[in-house]
């Protein structure tokens, strides 16, 4: 989401993010996570990908090292599942979505 003119304050500090949209700080940043290389960490299920990403602290200005996994599945009746998950070990904020397109034709 777009945070406005690239700041927010947590627990009494104020951190300054990367403004990439006029003043304000949208979707990650300059290099947010559909700019990234994901690690596929498991391909032992079928229909099934498991991605990771660890987002070290400091990246794009947010606090904590913020551990990222989304698995996708295709299930058995043609429906695509995604499933995200975060972990940090600092106080921060975190509000993962998906803005994928898929041409049907």
């Amino acid at each position: 989401n777009r945070i406005a003119k690239g700041k927010f304050t947590l627990d009494g500090k104020t951190y300054t993010l990367a403004a990439n949209t006029g003043p304000n700080h949208l979707h990650g940043g300059l290099v947010g996570f559909d700019k990234v290389l994901w690690t596929v960490t498991d391909t032992t299920a079928p229909n099934v990908l498991n991605l990771s990403y660890l987002s070290k602290d400091g990246e794009e200005g947010y606090p904590g090292d913020l551990a990222v996994q989304v698995t996708y599945t295709l299930t058995g009746d043609n429906v695509l599942r995604m499933e995200c998950r975060a972990s940090t070990d600092q106080r921060t904020v975190v509000n993962l979505t998906n803005h994928t397109y898929f041409n049907l034709t």
